[in-house]
């Protein structure tokens, strides 16, 4: 990334990294003609490689300024830019920290597969008095009905849990709920 040192003024070099959080945060592929008189190919290559090892390094932490500053601290020498580059990389992450933060949460969402969100919730209690096995069971049962909303549209699931599932999916949801606020 030293490379980013011949950018001038340091504008240049915000107007760059601004490009390439871009690509992370709408999909937009940077362009290379802009910058075609200060890096060779290769160079721009390099660079937009880089660039995505300190995602990469920095995306756990939410891409906070100081993990940003310590992983360009740590280049190597030959590949370390000056300390006014670090700064504007580091200032122009701060900047678009909540965009990012967004990004962070899309990322998690297509990862877990659910393109789907709850957007409303029924439920009933209901005892079953007796069984095919047993002649008196007396076991309470939740009905707990989800509406969900996605790309296909509305969907409903129905759930009919005992006790010990309603313990599980309370534990599993609450753990969930924590997961998403170290996300915020």
């Amino acid at each position: 990334m030293e490379v980013l040192n011949r950018l001038s003024p340091i504008e240049e070099v915000l107007k760059l990294i601004h490009t390439f959080i871009n690509e992370l945060v709408w999909k937009k592929t940077p362009d290379y003609e802009p910058y075609r008189s200060v890096f060779s190919a290769k160079e721009w290559s390099s660079v937009k490689t880089e660039f995505h090892k300190l995602k990469e390094a920095c995306q756990a932490d939410g891409f906070s300024k100081p993990c940003v500053t310590q992983y360009l601290a740590d280049l190597p020498d030959a590949n370390r830019p000056n300390k006014e580059v670090q700064t504007a990389v580091a200032d122009c992450f701060e900047t678009r920290k909540e965009e990012l933060r967004k990004y962070l949460l899309s990322q998690a969402h297509s990862i877990t597969g659910v393109g789907q969100v709850l957007k409303d919730i029924d439920w009933s209690v209901s005892v079953v008095m007796s069984g095919d096995t047993m002649a008196s069971m007396r076991q309470p049962l939740m009905n707990l009905t989800l509406h969900l909303e996605g790309d296909a549209g509305r969907t409903t699931e129905r759930l009919e849990l005992s006790q010990d599932e309603l313990k599980s999916l309370i534990t599993s949801m609450d753990a969930a709920y924590k997961s998403s606020l170290q996300m915020l």
